[in-house]
């Protein structure tokens, strides 16, 4: 049965960590049997708010966005989430979420806050990120690197230790 999925996020350029991330498993999900919708952040707040607003009807199981959003997403997301019965994945792949929640001021605190309390997971790449508003059996920790789908290098040529945890792992989304 495919699972139906809504990832939400920037793609490149600029070419970065979090934007090669993004490519990477949207390739890989092209293809595997896992049925998806990308939206690119990086449209404007019309388009963003008309994005969301037009999934309500859409049977989508799972949302997956990068990063802690902007406070009016985060509060969509949490409509969509109480109302419409939406899973919420977050995905925190740098330190830069952290600086942007303590930028915020006692209404976007208080927004994020209740948001990250109601998401159904966080991945994070960093072990040592302190969420400390989010309960830890929620938590993934993941290794932020994606194989590309088209690699030409021989398995040998990638290191043992990368190798080693690809062995070990299986991809979560």
């Amino acid at each position: 049965m495919k699972n139906k999925l809504i990832i939400s996020g920037s793609l490149p350029p600029p070419y970065g960590g979090v934007t090669i991330h993004i490519q990477r498993l949207l390739e890989h999900l092209s293809v595997s049997e896992i049925e998806y919708k990308f939206f690119n952040q990086k449209k404007s707040v019309s388009s963003i708010l008309k994005f969301y607003c037009s999934q309500l009807h859409f049977r989508k199981d799972v949302i997956h966005v990068f990063g802690l959003q902007k406070p009016y997403v985060q509060f969509l997301l949490l409509i969509l989430n109480k109302f419409f019965r939406k899973r919420i994945v977050v995905s925190i792949l740098n330190e830069r979420a952290y600086f942007f929640f303590n930028s915020y001021n006692f209404i976007q605190k208080f927004n994020a806050i209740l948001f990250l309390k109601n998401v159904y997971r966080v991945i994070s790449v960093n072990k040592n990120a302190q969420i400390p508003i989010v309960n830890k059996s929620k938590i993934i920790h993941i290794s932020p690197f994606i194989f590309p789908v088209r690699c030409n290098l021989n398995q040998k040529e990638i290191p043992t230790e990368i190798r080693k945890f690809n062995s070990k792992h299986k991809y979560v989304i």
